[in-house]
């Protein structure tokens, strides 16, 4: 059985699709069988894997859960598709927006998501969830699967600060939904390389019983972001802040 990770935080543009590529294909380069569930309309995930026009999918991660909440069976892999970095993506488009609306009508709607990964967790060691900034239904599907949350955090003080709601949902779905829930770790991103200590030590203090590791800010290097639309940033070991990705897995 797969051990299923949601990558988590209502706050946008803090390297949560980023951190799902880098850590996927980093496990996968160690020999594991990974799958990345896009589940964000945006369909950030599935762009940054190389496919570009994620609107154009027939079948995504929303065909998928109007399957589930209809009861249809579904066909082994159904949907899945396989990048040539040896990734499993399940991808998402605008059409997952309508289904956090669905989801308001359904029985035991927390439980929708988890139902197909019972299903496909036999065939992977990990599955990772890439999730929306928000901390709506959709959100807790996610957090109701997964074994464990990593939540990525860009250095700087709104960020942060809005730590505190997320834990919350965290301890709240722990106590309601998922008693098995934990968190793996805060993932401090972007972060200026000399003070990678402040900010993790000022973490330390508000949120001692998790973990911490950082992943550095190159200013000027565009080139290497570039990358990450159509592979990992795992692929130039040379570089600093891909270095610290491979520590950080």
């Amino acid at each position: 059985m797969a051990k299923v990770i949601a990558i988590v935080n209502q706050k946008g543009g803090v390297a949560k699709s980023t951190s799902c590529v880098n850590l996927g294909i980093g496990l996968v380069k160690k020999g594991y069988k990974v799958l990345a569930i896009d589940f964000d309309p945006q369909g950030s995930l599935t762009e940054s894997l190389g496919y570009q026009n994620p609107d154009e999918l027939e079948i995504t991660v929303a065909t998928i859960l109007h399957c589930e909440m209809n009861g249809l069976e579904l066909p082994e892999s159904y949907g899945i598709l396989h990048h040539e970095e040896g990734l499993d993506i399940l991808p998402a488009n605008i059409e997952l927006s309508g289904v956090e609306v669905s989801l308001v009508n359904v029985m035991s709607r927390e439980y929708v998501l988890k139902q197909f990964i019972k299903l496909i967790s036999p065939e992977y060691d990990y599955i990772l969830i890439d999730n929306m900034p928000s901390l709506g239904m959709l959100t807790v599907n996610a957090l109701a699967a997964a074994d464990s949350v990593i939540i990525p955090v860009m250095a700087h003080y709104l960020p942060v600060k809005g730590l505190e709601q997320l834990m919350q949902t965290i301890y709240k779905v722990r106590k309601q939904i998922n008693r098995k829930l934990q968190i793996d770790g805060i993932l401090l991103t972007m972060v200026p390389h000399s003070k990678i200590q402040l900010f993790l030590n000022g973490l330390k203090v508000n949120f001692y019983p998790v973990s911490f590791t950082a992943i550095p800010w190159l200013p000027g290097r565009r080139d290497v972001w570039k990358k990450i639309m159509n592979s990992s940033v795992i692929l130039s070991p040379k570089v600093r802040h891909s270095q610290a990705w491979t520590r950080s897995r």
